[in-house]
């Protein structure tokens, strides 16, 4: 075992915010909000490939699509406080998660992370601790390929130089990035240190794959799990040669 392969979102930093309320981003905007929350929707698949080059051309977009003309300054003000927002979990990170990491990279592991996300939602991520700890992460938005197409897997492991068998993805079971690991060949493991602590309607959105992989409830879990995975390889490969 040489690499893991990690998930951003609710893996290694959570968006839960109990205290978080809801945008009126819509309204502000002169659209229907129910339109608004539709028409993103519509456009995510674009925008975690970097469709579109960043936060103003998705609302621009939405606004031309509905006959309304884009109020600059109302675009500039939601995508400021979408920074903010999306800076939460980066600046909330877990100390288990970080010694999760700081531990993996002691014993000799490649970390990186392998991430649906935009430019926008990862402003953060340079300036937080993990950003530090993990050199060169795959982001969706950069490669043009997401999670559970295969490109974006492959991409992670040449950039690491190691090949599927020698690596295992974690991940909490969101866009089917389980069962998009296991076709190329990854071990997946489901991490649910973030999703116990969401209401329960938030784990019914895990992928089903989810239900026949490890399950690691705490960090250090993972890390005793893949070094468990190194004794018993170790221990066939001397039956082996035995």
């Amino acid at each position: 075992m040489k690499a893991v392969l990690f998930d951003l979102y609710e893996t290694l930093v959570t968006e839960y915010n109990p205290d978080r309320r809801r945008e009126q981003r819509g309204a502000r905007l002169g659209l229907a909000e129910d339109y608004f929350d539709r028409e993103w929707g519509a456009r995510h698949d674009q925008r975690m490939r970097g469709e579109f080059p960043d936060y103003h051309s998705v609302v621009r977009d939405i606004c031309e699509a509905a006959k309304v003309k884009p109020n600059e300054r109302v675009i500039e003000e939601l995508y400021q406080e979408r920074l903010a927002e999306k800076s939460f979990g980066f600046r909330q990170l877990d100390a288990g998660v970080v010694n999760m990491i700081t531990q993996l990279r002691e014993l000799g592991y490649l970390v990186t992370v392998v991430s649906n996300t935009t430019r926008d939602e990862v402003d953060s991520w340079t300036s937080c601790q993990l950003g530090k700890l993990i050199d060169d992460p795959i982001f969706s938005f950069e490669v043009g390929s997401m999670k559970p197409e295969p490109a974006i897997y492959l991409e992670a492991l040449r950039r690491l130089g190691c090949v599927a068998s020698e690596a295992v993805f974690v991940g909490d079971g969101s866009s089917s990035e389980l069962a998009g690991a296991r076709r190329v060949g990854l071990q997946p493991i489901w991490a649910t240190w973030f999703l116990e602590r969401w209401p329960s309607w938030r784990m019914s959105e895990v992928e089903p794959a989810a239900a026949t992989c490890k399950r690691c409830r705490e960090p250090s879990d993972l890390v005793r799990f893949i070094q468990e995975i190194d004794y018993i390889e170790g221990e066939d490969s001397k039956d082996d040669k035995a």
